[in-house]
């Protein structure tokens, strides 16, 4: 579905098992897959807005691995 994108903050949707986040996505239903990408895109959202509100605006640091949600 996402194939080949890759985020501001690194993430490659690129129909791997499991992602550049570390999440294995193998056991994911449709519904899961949207729910996860929706919950992803928010919280990279909010990191880019408070990279923006320190100046940082573009070469954002890469997330490698880190759980969503956890800061």
């Amino acid at each position: 579905m996402l194939n080949n994108y890759k985020s501001p903050l690194g993430y490659v949707a690129d129909g791997k098992k499991i992602d550049t986040y570390g999440v294995d996505h193998s056991g994911f239903s449709t519904k899961d897959e949207i729910e996860y990408q929706m919950a992803r895109q928010k919280r990279e959202n909010s990191l880019i807005e408070g990279y923006n509100n320190q100046g940082i605006t573009e070469n954002y640091p890469l997330i490698r691995y880190q759980l969503l949600g956890q800061d």
